[in-house]
């Protein structure tokens, strides 16, 4: 990789290219969950010094896919059970923020109508394409928090978002059905455009928990066991 490609790839700053591209095959489980990045070992991948690749883990570690361990340096970080609790109250906590503030805006008509068309967009129930389904979920989320047009609570959910998709691989697992989760965003919608808060905050709470409880159920299910709080996620995955 060169500086060059780098244009042709238009990202505005080598350290920019470095982050999507150590960011991606953290995603996607080249970089497992408890691996060292090595700063030069990844400056000789890349083909590049190691100042931009440092400030591409330090993002990295900002977004929480990194952790800096004293006489150890940059770990990919290493998510169990109980991690995964956390992270899904937070999610349920943030949208139903979200759902609240969207309910108070004039600007209702659009979101509504922009959240139709993801739900159309998802094309699952007729290709079984779980990866665009997955692409499609993750984009009907982020635009409601989007759309509360709260800079904090944008930020905060983002701060959560890069962990949601590392445990997009085993949530896509074991969550019951995508057909179920279609209909599920559809009822939020219907009662976001009825600009009826408590039934949209009853739906949306139903949805999250509804995908939580399918991944713990069907974990305890796998290893038939109760208590699987500390059990990493990469034990999981590596199970199926």
């Amino acid at each position: 990789m060169n500086l060059s490609e780098t244009k042709e790839r238009k990202y505005l700053t080598l350290p920019g290219y470095l982050y999507q591209e150590i960011y991606n095959k953290i995603i996607h489980g080249e970089f497992k969950g408890g691996q060292r990045l090595l700063l030069s070992e990844l400056a000789s991948r890349f083909n590049t010094s190691i100042t931009p690749v440092r400030e591409a883990i330090k993002e990295l570690e900002n977004n929480g896919l990194v952790n800096s361990i004293p006489n150890k340096g940059a770990q990919v970080v290493s998510l169990n059970f109980r991690d995964f609790n956390e992270i899904y109250d937070l999610r349920r906590y943030f949208e139903c923020l979200a759902i609240e503030l969207i309910c108070l805006s004039k600007d209702l008509k659009r979101i509504v109508g922009n959240l139709y068309k993801i739900c159309d967009d998802d094309s699952y129930l007729i290709d079984k394409n779980i990866e665009k389904h997955t692409v499609n979920n993750f984009k009907f989320h982020q635009y409601m928090v989007n759309a509360s047009c709260n800079k904090r609570l944008i930020n905060f959910y983002n701060g959560i978002s890069s962990q949601l998709k590392l445990l997009e691989i085993i949530t896509d697992r074991l969550h019951s059905n995508p057909d179920i989760s279609i209909v599920e965003h559809r009822k939020i919608v219907k009662a976001l455009e009825k600009r009826n808060q408590d039934l949209t905050l009853n739906e949306i709470k139903r949805h999250i928990t509804n995908v939580k409880e399918n991944v713990l159920n069907g974990v305890k299910k796998e290893l038939n066991k109760e208590d699987i709080d500390n059990i990493s996620i990469n034990v999981i995955i590596r199970s199926f």
